[in-house]
C-alpha cells in the first residue's frame, strides 16, 4: 500500500484488477441507467470495499476502486453499503466517497463481511428497490452462508440481489486443497475453510478423491469445482447465471473466475454485453488477461453421479 500526504492509502494490485475494475465499470454505469426509475432505492453492497484508490504494480497508473465507481454513479446509485475487515482501508474509502456522496447516502461498516452481513443488508428494502452485490474477497474469504442470505434477502420482491463474484478457486482455494495432497498437518483446518466457501461440503470432495485416485485429470477438476459453485447459484433460485469468465495473470496463469447472478433478463443482457466487449478487447492485447474456458450446460451426467 501507498500513504499519500492525507493519509489516504492507494492499494497495490496486479494488471488484472484492472480488467475487472473496467468491466465492474460499464456494467454498473448501464445498470443505474436501467434503475434510474426503479421505486425505493438502489442500492450497492461492496463487502471487501478496500480503499476506494488502486494502482498498478507495474505501471504506477492509478485507478478509482469499486466504491468510488458505485459512487461517482450517484443520484442513479442512491444507497451504498461498504465493508472491509481492515481499519485503515475503511478509514480511506470513507474519505473518498464522502467527497463525492453525502454521507446519508451511504454507510461503511468496519469488520468481517461474514459477521455483519445482516447490518449490511438492515437497510436494503426486501421488497421495493434494486440492489447489486460485488463479491471479491482478497482470498477464500467469503462464505456461502453470506452468499446465501444476500440472495434470500429479496425473496419477496421479484428480482433478488444481483451478484457479481470474483471465485478465487485458481489464487487460493487450489492452493489451500494443496495441503492434502502433500499431507499437510493443517489440512484439517484448510478442509473447513473449503467446507466454508462452497455450496456443500461433499460434493468437492468427492471430486477430490476421483482426481487423487486417477479417475479425473487435474483440468477436469478444476472445471467441475467451479462448476459446483455456479451451480450452487443456480439452485438458489437465479434465473440467469451466464457462463463464468476466467481472469489469468499477463502470462496465462489462472487466478480468478467470473460468476454473475440475476433474476433480471435485461442485467443479464448487460453483462453478457459487458464481458464479451471486454473479451473482445483483451484480444487486442498482446498478453489477455480475460478469455471464457468454461462452457456449462445444464446439469452433467458426472453431476448427478456424485
Amino acid at each position: 500500500m501507498r500513504i499519500s500526504q492525507l493519509t489516504l492509502v492507494t492499494e497495490l494490485v496486479g494488471p488484472w484488477s484492472f480488467s475487472k475494475l473496467s468491466f465492474l465499470s460499464d456494467y454498473l454505469t448501464a445498470f443505474s441507467e436501467a434503475t434510474s426509475k426503479v421505486k425505493g432505492k438502489v442500492s450497492y453492497l461492496d463487502l471487501f470495499a478496500g480503499t476506494g484508490r488502486v494502482e498498478n504494480k507495474n505501471s504506477g497508473e492509478e485507478r478509482d476502486g469499486s466504491p468510488v465507481i458505485a459512487a461517482r454513479l450517484f443520484p442513479n446509485i442512491n444507497h451504498l453499503v461498504l465493508c472491509d475487515i481492515d481499519e485503515v482501508n475503511i478509514a480511506s474509502v470513507n474519505q473518498r466517497v464522502a467527497s463525492l456522496v453525502s454521507p446519508k447516502y451511504f454507510e461503511t461498516i468496519l469488520g468481517d463481511s461474514n459477521d455483519h452481513v445482516s447490518k449490511i443488508l438492515a437497510n436494503v428494502p426486501e421488497v421495493y428497490g434494486a440492489a447489486f452485490a460485488f463479491l471479491d474477497p482478497h482470498k477464500h474469504n467469503l462464505k456461502w452462508s453470506t452468499v446465501k442470505v444476500i440472495a434470500d434477502h429479496k425473496r419477496k420482491a421479484r428480482y433478488k440481489i444481483e451478484l457479481f463474484i470474483l471465485f478465487p478457486f485458481h489464487m487460493a482455494i487450489n492452493r489451500v486443497l494443496g495441503s492434502r495432497r502433500t499431507l499437510n498437518s493443517k489440512w484439517p483446518d484448510q478442509e473447513s475453510v473449503v467446507d466454508s466457501v462452497m455450496p456443500d461440503d461433499w460434493r468437492w470432495k468427492a471430486l477430490l478423491d476421483q482426481q487423487d485416485n486417477g479417475e479425473i485429470t487435474r483440468e477436469q477438476f478444476r472445471h467441475r469445482f467451479v462448476f459446483l459453485y455456479w451451480q450452487g447459484l443456480r439452485e438458489l433460485g437465479y434465473s440467469y447465471v451466464p457462463n463464468p469468465k476466467l481472469i489469468t495473470t499477463p502470462k496465462g496463469l489462472p487466478l480468478y473466475t467470473l460468476i454473475f447472478a440475476s433474476d433480471h433478463s435485461a442485467g443479464n443482457r448487460i453483462m453478457e454485453h459487458v464481458l464479451h466487449k471486454q473479451i473482445r478487447f483483451e484480444e487486442t492485447m498482446p498478453m489477455p488477461l480475460m478469455s471464457e474456458p468454461w462452457n456449462f450446460s445444464d446439469t452433467p451426467d458426472w453431476y448427478t453421479e456424485l
